[in-house]
């Protein structure tokens, strides 16, 4: 950053100053010494970032009404360059970085990301995680990929993990028999819904998911970046509307809404035609007849216990979007279930090199046992994963905000 605080002075104008770029410029500008003027959209996000360099600055004030003073239509802001005698107006104001000297700009640009990219994505401890994540960019920029959002996301929203929300369910309707405890350190979370909800009072199980799944500001959380590179369709297994208000929130509301179960043609459709769908895999919480929760209704949805059949409804759709497009797996355990199964069995039955490459952000779980067994269960299904070290959840955004530089 000498560099540029040589050549400009001892102020920075930095906008888009809450993530990607803009973000690690307003960091390293700081750290070098610089005094910064960070401008972005969601002020959540800006204040957050502005309230971590106040330890070592002496400033900080927060202009929430700037909207107010940018949008005076009695005395208008104009950014504007000029050139001799000539004046040419601006209309994007970031454009303005790049009339100092566009190529300084790029050098910082480059070596910055250089640098973010190699702490961030862990290349000393998981050597494939750079070229599967430059893969990853590459296919992002050149053709179409569907992220795939699973209940990580929206936990780190507020919304609570289904071992937390059925260990207290359990415990309110003192459901306790060895059978349920058994599935639940299992994690056999398909039998436990059903027998769950057969011994709870009627309708106590989605009044209490209505209570217990509304989530927190999302705006601080990685879900908002999603919209930022996946503009137009989506698809979630989650029964809350955590991706549903992230896209919303960036001004990109999803047009239209299918289910596995029902309407699957409307998101099928929509992808080739660019326009905003989600498609809600296993339907809505309180619609049992397009509903996939319990072990009856992943049989009806999927095949009975481990077979898979893509005659049934939810495999011949997964297997149609899985051979025609790439998907990116983010807040997905990926563990063994009937979702992954399909995928598994798709690429035996087609062959990996008939098959799209997928990619997922994955944690590493805690014991190696697992992680190799997760490591083989990606390669059989054809996807190459990004790894972070378990419990540092705070990559998932850092590496979102990489994709979208």
């Amino acid at each position: 950053m000498r560099n540029l605080k040589e050549a400009y002075g001892d102020w920075a104008l930095i906008t888009g100053a809450s993530s990607g770029i803009g973000e690690v410029f307003s960091r390293k500008l700081a750290a070098a010494g610089m005094n910064v003027v960070l401008v972005a959209r969601r002020k959540e996000r800006l204040d957050k970032i502005a309230k971590e360099l106040i330890d070592e600055h002496n400033y900080f004030e927060s202009r929430s009404e700037i909207n107010d003073v940018v949008n005076d239509d009695e005395n208008p802001v104009e950014v504007f360059m000029r050139k001799g005698d000539e004046e040419t107006i601006l209309s994007n104001p970031s454009r303005a970085l790049y009339y100092g000297d566009r190529g300084l700009y790029e050098q910082e640009v480059r070596q910055i990301t250089d640098e973010q990219i190699s702490s961030v994505l862990n290349i000393a401890d998981f050597t494939r995680n750079k070229r599967n994540f430059e893969e990853l960019k590459e296919t992002i920029q050149g053709g179409i990929v569907i992220p795939f959002i699973g209940a990580g996301l929206s936990i780190s929203a507020g919304c609570p993990t289904w071992e937390s929300f059925l260990t207290d369910l359990m415990a309110e309707h003192d459901i306790n028999s060895d059978d349920a405890k058994a599935l639940l350190a299992a994690g056999n979370y398909e039998q436990l819904m059903s027998l769950v909800i057969a011994e709870s009072p009627l309708g106590a199980f989605e009044q209490y998911f209505a209570q217990d799944f509304k989530h927190g500001d999302i705006v601080t959380t990685p879900c908002t970046l999603l919209p930022r590179l996946f503009d137009k369709c989506a698809i979630t297994t989650n029964f809350d509307l955590v991706a549903d208000e992230a896209y919303e929130i960036e001004g990109m509301p999803f047009s239209s809404k299918a289910v596995g179960l029902h309407d699957e043609f409307t998101f099928l459709t929509s992808v080739p035609k660019g326009q905003r769908c989600i498609l809600k895999l296993h339907g809505n919480i309180n619609n049992q007849n397009h509903r996939v929760l319990t072990h009856e209704e992943y049989q009806n949805a999927y095949g009975d216990d481990d077979l898979i059949s893509f005659n049934n409804h939810i495999p011949k759709l997964l297997k149609r979007i899985y051979l025609s497009y790439s998907l990116f797996f983010v807040g997905c355990s990926m563990n063994v279930e009937r979702t992954v199964q399909t995928f598994e069995k798709i690429v035996e039955e087609e062959g990996a090199r008939n098959v799209p490459d997928h990619y997922a952000l994955l944690e590493v779980p805690e014991d190696e046992e697992d992680y190799q067994a997760l490591k083989r269960r990606m390669t059989s299904c054809n996807i190459k994963p990004i790894w972070y070290p378990n419990g540092e959840h705070q990559n998932v955004g850092e590496l979102l905000s990489l994709l979208i530089v």
